[in-house]
């Protein structure tokens, strides 16, 4: 009995040892079957996540992304009759940090009228004007025109 209960103890040892590395085996199969599907999944929700992020609106349609602005300028500048001031020289700017930027400089016309256009940081919604005959004067605006008369 020794001898066929050692063959089958042996048989016994080798056959759990098969079954183990077979469960060992399918478990890794089962393992890099899992793994396959999660990195699918994982995939899937990344190209969902990234189709919905180029549908957000960050912004309303049409926002300009830029950081400064255009804005007509069209002054002019009379005297008390109502007279134009010919040939004056006028500087209009904005303010920066506490110090004014010289956006336009240029003389009135024959009409008293300095026209041009000057570029803005996004966001300054008034400009200086300084001649000799006005002095310096701050004049709001909104949109991309200014049209404005100085009576001295």
């Amino acid at each position: 009995m020794k001898k066929g209960g050692r063959k089958m103890k042996g048989l016994m040892k080798s056959g759990f040892i098969g079954i183990l590395a077979a469960a060992f085996i399918v478990g890794s199969l089962g393992c890099s079957h899992q793994e396959g599907k999660q990195k699918k999944v994982q995939h899937r929700i990344t190209k969902m996540v990234m189709a919905e992020m180029a549908h957000d609106k960050i912004a309303p349609k049409g926002h300009n992304w830029n950081s400064s602005t255009e804005l007509q300028v069209s002054i002019g500048i009379v005297d008390a009759s109502g007279a134009p001031l010919d040939s004056e020289v006028v500087m209009i700017g904005y303010e920066s940090n506490g110090q004014l930027m010289t956006g336009l400089k240029g003389m009135t016309d024959s009409n008293g009228m300095i026209q041009g256009n000057l570029s803005l940081p996004t966001g300054v919604t008034s400009v200086t004007i300084e001649s000799s005959h006005v002095g310096s004067q701050e004049i709001s605006f909104s949109g991309h025109l200014l049209s404005h008369i100085i009576k001295i």
